[in-house]
């Protein structure tokens, strides 16, 4: 989630694309959370579309909360 610095041993998995929506269960697909943003993830119905280099988070308004980008390391 865009800001969040939670460690990872503090997160869940998230379907970016929801499961309910016809997401497939990929790894592509998966998104870690701390367990309070993906609460608000739910509560607000955020939409994450997964981007060339992060994640967008968007309001069912079209307003953006923001961009996370992955981090140093990873393959992405």
């Amino acid at each position: 989630y865009p800001g969040c610095d939670a460690p990872p041993e503090l997160g869940q998995i998230h379907h970016a694309h929801q499961h309910e929506r016809g997401g497939p269960t990929t790894i592509d697909n998966g998104i870690l959370l701390c367990y309070a943003h993906h609460q608000v993830i739910d509560r607000k119905q955020i939409t994450i579309t997964h981007h060339q280099g992060g994640f967008s988070f968007t309001l069912p308004s079209g307003e953006l909360v923001g961009i996370s980008r992955h981090r140093a390391g990873t393959d992405e």
